[in-house]
């Protein structure tokens, strides 16, 4: 699955948040194969292998809103107030409008024709091929994702965690006591990640303290029944972005502190958090490249391995800057924006 990040503006649905099977499970580290980064020095959509170096320009639009790479790595979708823009890397485009889906698509589905869509009025799929809307789960819904068979959501609904059956159409809370989401009103994604497995959900427990626009979150992880509750930090600051590396040991999230957005890694077989430190990131989810590589972006994009070692794959030059798109297999698909007079 991939999460569809519409606070801020740009997005990314991390390459399967829940660990789906669009990103390479090589162990090996690829961000240390390509020897020279792309240096970004004009505006355009680009396709690079970082495993080969072979860099592609892709016929789509460099600006419409908010993007993301579909799992498959086929099509980028692109959303606006209204309506998404899907493309295809050839070029070839149509609108879906999304409106009459809900406020927030949250998730694509892992064949990338489908989107979960969440808000007051409820969880609703919105299919990307023919515009249908279909209601899933009725109630303010904050945020939601699919399992990795997709046959299960995990859901925040007026702040709290459950998961929905799409087979019984049975919906459960699993976690009263904790508030899976930062307010009543706030929808969006980035709150949630499924294990690769399939048999745990990670998630923070959210309280509203300095400073007022952030609060604090403190994450957790849950079994999918309601089971094996485990808090991973007790440390200050809003923490989101939440995504598993492919084979479920690792998870990286977004820490919100007074110098920059931190993405910080906790080692899950151990409990601990990895002392790595990628500096300042714009906020979204990490993109897994395999089990020990993620990349992030803070104008450059770069890749980052487990270890603490560092590889930039796009440097950005002059008045230009980099966004990430998504991850699929080997590639990672990017913007570049300049200024006039680059």
């Amino acid at each position: 699955m991939r999460r569809f990040l519409l606070a801020i503006a740009f997005a990314l649905l991390a390459a399967s948040c829940g660990g789906g099977s669009a990103i390479s499970t090589n162990s090996t580290a690829t961000s240390r194969v390509l020897p020279t980064p792309y240096v970004a020095q004009r505006g355009g959509v680009f396709s690079l292998d970082v495993k080969s170096g072979d860099l592609s320009e892709l016929s789509a639009p460099a600006t419409y809103g908010p993007s993301v790479l579909t799992p498959d790595g086929s099509r980028i979708v692109y959303g606006g107030p209204e309506d998404l823009l899907v493309v295809t890397l050839d070029g070839q485009q149509h609108t879906v409008g999304r409106e009459a889906a809900g406020a927030e698509p949250t998730d694509l589905s892992d064949d990338g024709q489908r989107i979960l869509v969440v808000g007051s009025e409820g969880l609703t799929q919105l299919d990307l091929a023919t515009g249908d809307v279909k209601k899933l789960l009725a109630g303010n819904i904050n945020d939601a994702t699919w399992s990795p068979d997709e046959r299960k959501i995990a859901f925040a609904r007026d702040q709290r965690l459950g998961v929905l059956d799409l087979g019984t159409g049975i919906d459960k809370i699993i976690a009263p006591a904790q508030a899976a989401n930062y307010l009543s009103y706030a929808y969006g994604a980035g709150n949630l990640a499924w294990s690769p497995d399939g048999a745990t959900i990670a998630f923070g427990d959210w309280k509203i303290e300095e400073p007022v626009t952030q609060g604090s979150t403190q994450l957790y992880v849950i079994g999918a029944d309601g089971q094996g509750l485990t808090q991973l930090t007790d440390t200050p600051r809003a923490k989101r972005y939440l995504s598993f590396s492919p084979d479920g040991r690792y998870l990286a999230y977004l820490n919100s502190l007074d110098n920059g957005n931190r993405v910080r890694v906790i080692d899950l077989s151990s409990k601990t958090e990895i002392p790595i430190d990628v500096g300042q990131a714009i906020p979204f989810a990490a993109a897994w490249i395999d089990n020990t590589d993620f990349v992030t972006t803070d104008r450059d994009i770069i890749a980052t391995n487990v270890d603490g070692t560092r590889r930039v794959l796009v440097a950005a030059q002059g008045n230009c800057f980099a966004t990430l798109f998504g991850v699929a297999q080997s590639h990672i698909v990017f913007m570049t924006e300049c200024s006039q007079g680059n």
